[in-house]
Order: structure tokens, then C-alpha cells, then sequence
């Protein structure tokens, strides 16, 4: 088999890759993914301006808000204290695209279908790459793997690697990823949202750390945990600290804490012997 492009790992990045691509060059691209479809992770849920943008040139947008996004129109700020502090348009002069928020694994399955609908992108979920192709020193494809273990040689002119900190692609071609150790987590907690609160984006102030409070669209519960003993953090969220979730602020406090999880990231973006890597994440909390 012979395409253009090869994209492994069909994230928000991979994914994206692979519907500007084909929206730019008329161009065979094959997206491969190890997993059985798209949301595997615990990844951010906001679609800003700038994305949204891109998302509605791509032919995106509308298919968002098929699947159920909702717009953030107001930011607010609260100081733990006294009360609230700000409350403006979360709008800037001559920007008229919008913030959204719609659950991760959505946003993953409206970019691969949208990419599909151009009639240039194949997706292979359950595929993984057992080894790089070359040819004179450059790579020139990559063999995969089905679920059920049959392998295929797939040649192309670039192969793009987007398949995280543990990337096939980034290993086949030596090339390491940098790690740093962060004095800081980013938890993520998802509580009922209290009874009329408004869709706006709110930062909680607090001296040990804040809050920012994202409006979601109903989903399936999440079940991670962060684990204290591998993150050090200045936001210690009910861990046995002498901290809770509801010291923070009052929305905190008027829902229930559903679940709780953190996430660390790095990004790196290098491109080596026909070989692009996009959108490295670590993300511990498994």
C-alpha cells in the first residue's frame, strides 16, 4: 500500500494534522491509532477562539456544535474572600468566533469525521507501528500492525508521529524526549454544576492556589486519581493535607467532587529524515 502521509496516533493533534492536511493538498493520508477510538485520555474540554477558528475554515465548527458544545460567553473572577471581583465579556474587539467547551473524546471524533468527510483521510483504529521504513537513510513508511497481529507495509512520503511520550515513532528514530519535574499539578475535578449556575469561565483566587471553573457538557463519570506521593503540588485538593475542595470557593463547595485526577505536559516539535513528532504528552495519571 502506498499513501502520502502516515499519521500515527489520532488525538486532538494527530487528528488535526490530518484534516488540515487534506483540507490544504490534495493528499492520501492514513491515520493510525492504537486504541479502539478516540477519548483514551483525560485532556482539556475548552475549544478557544483561535481553535474555533481553524475549526470552522476546516468545516469543524458546526459539527461541534452538533455534538452537543455549549458557548462560554462571560469570565468571571472571585477572591476566596471577597467575593467577586470581575465580571466581563469574554469577547475581544472584532473576534467573533467563540469559546467552547464539549467533552474530549468529542472533539477527537468530530475532527477524525470531519477529516474523513473530505474523502482523503482513512482512519485505522487498533493499528500500531512495529518499525519505521527506509530507504538510503530517510524514512520511506512504516510497517503496522492490526488487533489481530497482521502486519502491513505502508509506504510514504512522510510520516508523522503524534502518538504521545511513549511514541513508536520518536523511539524508531532515536530521537529522546525531554522531561522536567514540575514543582506543581494540574488536577482535574469534576463536580454536579449547582442549579442555575451560568456558562461561564470562573477563577476561584485562593493563596494555595486556584480554581478554574470550566462549564461542562454532561458525560460518563471519570474514575483516576491523582496519587499524591508522585506530585508535589502547591494545590493539594482533599489529599490529607489539611486542605478540601470546598475551602477553595463557593462554587466548589455547592457541588460534589465526582472525581479527581492531574496531568502534566511538554510538547516538543522537530522533524528529522521525513519524520515530524507533534504534541508530546505525559500524562501519569493512568
Amino acid at each position: 500500500m502506498e499513501v502520502d502521509v502516515i499519521i500515527v496516533g489520532a488525538g486532538v493533534g494527530g487528528a488535526s494534522c490530518a484534516l488540515a492536511l487534506a483540507k490544504a493538498h490534495n493528499l492520501q493520508i492514513l491515520l493510525v491509532e492504537r486504541h479502539l477510538g478516540p477519548g483514551n485520555l483525560n485532556r482539556g474540554e475548552s475549544l478557544l477562539p483561535p481553535i474555533t477558528a481553524l475549526l470552522r475554515r476546516w468545516g469543524a465548527l458546526d459539527r461541534c456544535r452538533a455534538a452537543g458544545a455549549r458557548e462560554v460567553g462571560r469570565m468571571q473572577f472571585f477572591h476566596y474572600r471577597a467575593g467577586l471581583l470581575l465580571d466581563v465579556p469574554l469577547t475581544l474587539p472584532g473576534v467573533t468566533d467563540p469559546y467552547l467547551v464539549l467533552p474530549h473524546p468529542e472533539i477527537e471524533r468530530v475532527i477524525v469525521e470531519t477529516a474523513q468527510a473530505t474523502g482523503r483521510v482513512e482512519i485505522r483504529y487498533r493499528t500500531r507501528v512495529v518499525r519505521l521504513l527506509e530507504n538510503g537513510g530517510r524514512v520511506c513508511g512504516a510497517v503496522l500492525a492490526s488487533d489481530g497481529g497482521r502486519e502491513e507495509e505502508v509506504h510514504a512520503r512522510l510520516v508523522v508521529g503524534s502518538d504521545g511520550a511513549a511514541s513508536a515513532v520518536r523511539a524508531a528514530v532515536g530521537i529522546e524526549l525531554p522531561r522536567t519535574q514540575y514543582n506543581h499539578a494540574l488536577f482535574i475535578v469534576d463536580i454536579d454544576r449547582p442549579a442555575g449556575h451560568p456558562d461561564v469561565l470562573r477563577t476561584e483566587l485562593h493563596p494555595d492556589g486556584g480554581i478554574l471553573v470550566v462549564p461542562g457538557v454532561g458525560r460518563p463519570p471519570r474514575t483516576r486519581r491523582a496519587d499524591p506521593a508522585r506530585a508535589p503540588t502547591t494545590f493539594p485538593v482533599g489529599l490529607g493535607r489539611g486542605k478540601t475542595l470546598e475551602a477553595r470557593g463557593p462554587f466548589a463547595a455547592a457541588g460534589r467532587p465526582a472525581s479527581l485526577s492531574y496531568r502534566r505536559t511538554s510538547l516538543q516539535i522537530v522533524a528529522r529524515a521525513r519524520v515530524a513528532l507533534l504534541g508530546s504528552r505525559r500524562s501519569p495519571a493512568r
